[in-house]
């Protein structure tokens, strides 16, 4: 399952002009500082971690198994001067989480840390799926 590529597609969609895009590029560190505070109104989600765990044991060897898997979001805007759009894409994110098929549960949790004069939005994904 691509949840990440999913996501991506739902997101990109819904942050269509905007001024805020999208990357595929997964948001890793180039020159000490991390791509999404370099690349201000760029949107990075990060890869899909997975766990698949044993809900139940059954006496027939048919046991059932949960998948969790968890994405997190990155985006970083200017914190002196907020975009306009900032709360509606941050919206359209939380969003895109119930636009996951084939997952039991969909869950998504924002949090804002303001680093010198910019803010940063990462938010965490977490699927179920039975």
């Amino acid at each position: 399952m691509a949840v990440r590529n999913d996501l991506i597609a739902n997101v990109t969609t819904q942050v269509a002009d905007t001024g805020f895009s999208i990357s595929s590029e997964l948001p890793w560190v180039s020159g000490g500082e991390n791509l999404y505070v370099k690349n201000m109104k760029t949107i990075y989600f990060g890869e899909e971690q997975t766990e698949i765990v044993q809900l139940y044991q059954t006496l027939d060897a048919q046991d059932v198994f949960q998948t969790d898997r968890t994405i997190n979001a990155y985006v970083c805007v200017d914190a002196k001067t907020l975009p306009n759009n900032t709360s509606n894409v941050i919206q359209a994110m939380l969003d895109a989480r119930g636009n996951i098929a084939n997952v039991t549960t969909s869950e998504c949790e924002v949090s804002t840390d303001i680093q010198v004069d910019k803010q940063i939005y990462t938010l965490e994904y977490r699927f179920t799926e039975i």
